[in-house]
């Protein structure tokens, strides 16, 4: 359960996923692998996030920026404040952003071709 709140840090992430494992659509392990693909239970929303995303330019940089550990404002403030106020980007307790949640982290390094 530790690891399903680790990466489903929204009530809604957790709440499809609890329903996922209770409705007998997926076991603990398979939703946890499933998550963050197309065809898993998330996938309308994750696929909605990547359009939003990589409809401006700025932002779409911005994102490929952050997993990278390139966590900072820079001159990029409206980027951020766009992806702040979507839940995706968060600015943690240190001062450096970070992905609100590992599904969004992962989903999106996985198709914008972040490492």
């Amino acid at each position: 359960m530790a690891r399903l709140l680790r990466n489903c840090s929204t009530a809604d992430h957790r709440s499809r996923s609890l329903n996922a494992i209770a409705r007998e659509q997926y076991g603990f392990e398979t939703l946890m692998h499933s998550a963050a693909q197309d065809d898993g239970p998330f996938g309308d929303h994750l696929q909605r996030i990547l359009l939003g995303v990589s409809s401006l330019e700025h932002v779409t940089e911005f994102v490929r920026q952050t997993p990278a550990g390139n966590g900072d404002l820079g001159g990029s403030r409206d980027a951020f404040h766009r992806l702040q106020a979507a839940g995706i980007l968060r600015l943690a307790a240190d001062g450096k952003i970070a992905f609100r949640c590992a599904l969004h982290r992962d989903y999106l390094a996985g198709r914008m071709g972040v490492t």
